[in-house]
C-alpha cells in the first residue's frame, strides 16, 4: 500500500544540513545562539582567574603570566568575538521584536552587520594582543 503525502505516519525526510544554503540572517541566529552557550560556559573560568588572581600580588603575576600565552590570546579574542556578536545580534532581535528593521534587506545588512563587526573584534584583539605582548606590565 503506497503512502501518500498527507499521511501524518511516513517516515521523516533526511535533511542533508551540509547542502542547505542558509541566508545570513540564519547564520546570525545560529551564532547568537552558539556564543550564548559559549559564554555560558566561559563564566566560571572567568571568575576562577578573577577570584585566583586577587588572592596576592604573586597570584596576579602568575595569571597574568599565563595570560600571555599565545593559545590564550586566541581564545580570548574569539570570547571578545563572542560577546560582539550576541550583544550585537541580541539588540538586531530586540530591534526586530519591536517592529523595527523587519524589511528584508533591513535585516540583512544588520545581520551582516552583527557578523562583521564581531569578525573585526577578533582580528582587531588578535593585533591588539600582538602589538601590546605582555600588556598588563605586572611590576
Amino acid at each position: 500500500m503506497a503512502m501518500k503525502p498527507t499521511d501524518p505516519f511516513r517516515r521523516p525526510i533526511f535533511l542533508d544540513l551540509l547542502r542547505i544554503r542558509f541566508p545570513v540572517g540564519a547564520w546570525a541566529s545560529i551564532l547568537h545562539r552558539i556564543t550564548g552557550i559559549l559564554l555560558i560556559l566561559a563564566i566560571p573560568a572567568s571568575l576562577f582567574l578573577m577570584a585566583y588572581s586577587a588572592r596576592s600580588a604573586a597570584h596576579f603575576r602568575q595569571t597574568a603570566a599565563w595570560l600571555e600565552n599565545g593559545w590564550v590570546e586566541l581564545v580570548l579574542a574569539l570570547v571578545l568575538g563572542a560577546v560582539t556578536h550576541h550583544l550585537l545580534a541580541g539588540v538586531r532581535i530586540l530591534l526586530m521584536d519591536a517592529g523595527i528593521g523587519l524589511a528584508l534587506p533591513a535585516a540583512r545588512r544588520t545581520a551582516w552587520g552583527s557578523l562583521v563587526l564581531a569578525g573585526l573584534a577578533v582580528v582587531g584583539a588578535l593585533i591588539l594582543f600582538w602589538a601590546y605582548p605582555g600588556g598588563a606590565h605586572v611590576p
